[in-house]
């Protein structure tokens, strides 16, 4: 049903209060001196049991969601593997200060200026753009992320990311990257 999926993805949103709207797909755009996400219903496609799927494409994922209700990435971050949590809502990839540490990010010379609102409240962070990004079959470069000052949790893949891929979709209990 479209509200429960919906649902999906504003909870998914609920840890960072950028919030997207509501849709089934979300699609980019790129453009050399612009870049734009639309966000679209595809009303036709929902509970068409008469639809075929798609056949899998070069550069498709899906990922199946976990036992928590949440879908997880497997990243390589400048070549070093980093499990992430697909987050809709998020407006940037976030990592928390261990899992930068862990990545090769140099601590000491973060500077934390910059402020974003979560979930759990306001939170400093430190911005960086990771040279190299692997997910989901594909490469990305000169990714925009945040530091969080503290934390060892996991990381957030957000729309700095997600907006690369031409699409994002929930498709039952599995979440398709095209």
């Amino acid at each position: 049903m479209p509200g429960q999926i919906g649902l999906t993805m504003v909870a998914m949103g609920s840890l960072v209060t950028a919030m997207v709207p509501t849709a089934y797909t979300i699609g980019t755009t790129h453009h050399p001196e612009a870049r734009r996400t639309a966000a679209h219903a595809a009303p036709h496609a929902v509970n068409r049991p008469d639809l075929a799927p798609s056949l899998p494409k070069a550069g498709d994922a899906r990922l199946a969601r976990s036992d928590d209700g949440f879908f997880y990435a497997d990243a390589r971050i400048n070549g070093h593997p980093v499990r992430l949590l697909v987050d809709t809502g998020a407006s940037a990839l976030m990592l928390p200060a261990q899992q930068a540490r862990r990545l090769g990010v140099n601590m000491h010379a973060l500077a934390y200026d910059g402020h974003i609102r979560t979930s759990s409240g306001t939170a400093r962070i430190a911005r960086v753009t990771i040279d190299r990004m692997t997910v989901a079959g594909q490469t990305f470069e000169d990714v925009p992320a945040m530091i969080l000052p503290r934390g060892d949790s996991v990381g957030l893949m957000g729309q700095a990311v997600l907006a690369r891929f031409r699409s994002v979709s929930i498709e039952g209990d599995m979440l398709a990257l095209r």
